[in-house]
């Protein structure tokens, strides 16, 4: 359970969080690697990773899944994007107590209606629950966890569902007062005027949350100043990899060979040795190719002395 606690000293210490998205367990440990505090396990990258799209198509048990990969692989603290919550405050109950067993710091629980839908593809409309009925998920995921460290962050849509800025005050508040541990103030626009002047107007304890996708040209250091806690990058990783995946494949069928795209690729020895093969060769050379040797039951039946038979006997 330290993770959990790491992420309350992530809170409690002066200055931005800034989580990086990931989707399994290699993207987060080049996240990590990279130095960010902390890991998205982002929904939308790991249903874009199984070519499914993001509206509510995968299971509990699949992002769960996911999200334990991407925990296994990292010593930085995880939270996991749980999408609506998988349905109604019962549905809330079972899924907190799954991903906490799973040692995930924190769950973020978007007020989407369920099944949910992506927050920013613009040709999908937006249907929230009430804040009254959100604000009991909220208490029910809070009465659910056994870890005191262990966060529930709510994910207000107000902003992407047209609502308005006072509308997104309004459920932010009540989130808070619902025991929600941080708020994620969500927008889709270009602009991030919203999300400043949300943030300056800000006077709650509840630290808040910023997702700057859409609005991208916005710094750490901005978001901090306007109010905002933490920062999530919660899909470039996987954005840029599709690209570099294109360009390398469209490459090498077009010259039809791999050296063509030599350049580009990132070492053998590299993977090796992000993939844990060090480990392997120094398993091996402890316990298979060095200090006592283990025979096989073959090998020990062929080196066994005979008995000899007792017509042999002088």
């Amino acid at each position: 359970m330290h993770k959990t606690a790491d992420f309350r000293t992530l809170i409690a210490e002066p200055g931005p969080i800034v989580l990086g998205g990931a989707y399994d367990g290699l993207s987060a440990c080049l996240a990590e690697r990279a130095g960010f505090d902390g890991i998205w396990a982002s929904g939308f990258c790991i249903s874009t990773s199984k070519r499914v799209a993001d509206v509510g198509l995968l299971t509990m048990t699949e992002l769960l899944t996911a999200a334990s990969e991407i925990n296994k692989a990292t010593q930085r603290p995880v939270i996991a994007d749980v999408d609506d919550g998988f349905g109604d405050a019962v549905n809330v109950v079972r899924m907190v107590r799954e991903y906490e067993s799973a040692g995930i710091a924190g769950i973020c629980i978007e007020d989407n209606q369920h099944p949910k839908r992506n927050s920013l593809h613009d040709g999908l409309h937006s249907r929230l629950v009430s804040a009254d009925d959100f604000s009991a998920k909220l208490r029910a995921a809070k009465s659910a966890q056994n870890d005191p460290d262990f966060a529930v962050i709510a994910r207000t849509e107000s902003l992407i569902a047209g609502e308005g800025l006072d509308a997104a005050w309004q459920r932010a508040m009540a989130y808070a007062d619902a025991g929600a541990d941080m708020i994620v103030v969500h927008s889709r626009a270009a602009d991030p005027s919203d999300i400043r002047e949300f943030g300056l107007r800000w006077n709650e304890d509840i630290p808040l949350v910023a997702i700057p996708t859409t609005y991208a040209g916005v710094s750490v250091g901005e978001l901090y100043g306007y109010g905002y806690k933490m920062a999530i990058f919660a899909n470039q990783a996987l954005r840029a990899a599709v690209r570099a995946m294109q360009h390398t494949l469209q490459t090498m069928f077009q010259t039809q060979t791999p050296s063509s795209v030599e350049a580009d690729m990132t070492s053998l020895s590299d993977i090796f040795e992000l993939a844990g093969f060090d480990e392997v060769r120094a398993l091996e050379t402890q316990f298979i190719n060095g200090g006592s040797a283990v025979t096989s039951p073959s090998q020990q039946q062929t080196a066994r002395p005979q008995t000899p038979h007792a017509a042999d006997t002088p």
